[in-house]
């Protein structure tokens, strides 16, 4: 803490790391559910009203999805998200914070230094979650 009533600022490129931490494991997650499907692109796209070009982006990373995309992507593949919040005191700590390269793609054409100036850590609450896709139920 810097002052009685004042909490120290989370820098902007941990939060950016973190972020995409989140984002590589869950599209990580979300592709190793499609292989495992068996459903076709073509007709997860005709089950969400979508166009099979939005299904592929989405698959790969291409795309910001929201929370409800995601949702409807995963119970196209026929099974659930679920997410899971730990406090940090919960997390080792060598997974606490994380150092990240000052310079070039941090994946998905988007740097690091791209995110932090987008104000792009909307995910940044949930970094320290683990993101599961199991079958519906």
């Amino acid at each position: 803490m810097t002052g009685k009533n004042q909490v120290d600022r989370i820098p902007d490129e941990v939060l950016a790391e973190q972020y995409y931490r989140l984002i590589h494991h869950l599209i990580g997650e979300m592709q190793a559910q499609y292989q495992t499907s068996g459903i076709a692109q073509k007709d997860m796209a005709a089950r969400l009203g979508k166009k099979p070009s939005f299904i592929s982006r989405c698959l790969s990373g291409q795309t910001n999805m929201t929370i409800r995309t995601i949702h409807e992507l995963v119970r196209a593949m026929n099974a659930r998200l679920e997410v899971i919040v730990r406090p940090l005191s919960d997390i080792p700590v060598k997974n606490r914070q994380v150092q990240i390269p000052t310079s070039g793609v941090t994946g998905h054409g988007v740097t690091a230094g791209t995110l932090a100036r987008a104000g792009n850590a909307a995910f940044a609450s949930t970094s320290s979650a683990a993101t599961t896709i199991a079958h519906a139920s």
